[in-house]
């Protein structure tokens, strides 16, 4: 799931990128932490922002309710203006604990 994430992430990022004398390049920056407990996937780029969970059409709606039937979380951090950060953190198991 923590890779499924990355890669669609990266793929809105690229796929949004609209050249613009305002706009002219986007940048992605993806940094994995993994813990005991948890595993955390941070992925940041420096476009317009506004990205919204509760958005029409948000494909980050339908990630966010994939990684919470695995007992994780999505957060977005996106102000008009950029930059967004999208932080998906995911329980790891334990051994004996199924998946």
């Amino acid at each position: 799931m923590t890779w499924y994430a990355a890669s669609t992430r990266r793929r809105w990022t690229a796929g949004s990128n609209r050249r613009s004398p305002r706009w002219p390049r986007r940048r992605r920056t993806v940094i994995g932490d993994a813990r005991e407990d948890y595993v955390r996937l941070i992925v940041t780029d420096d476009g317009r922002g506004g990205a919204r969970l509760d958005g029409a059409g948000s494909g980050l709606r339908g990630l966010a309710e994939r990684i919470r039937t695995m007992d994780g979380q999505l957060t977005v951090d996106s102000p008009v203006g950029g930059p967004t950060t999208v932080t998906v953190q995911l329980p790891t198991n334990k051994p004996g604990e199924g998946n």
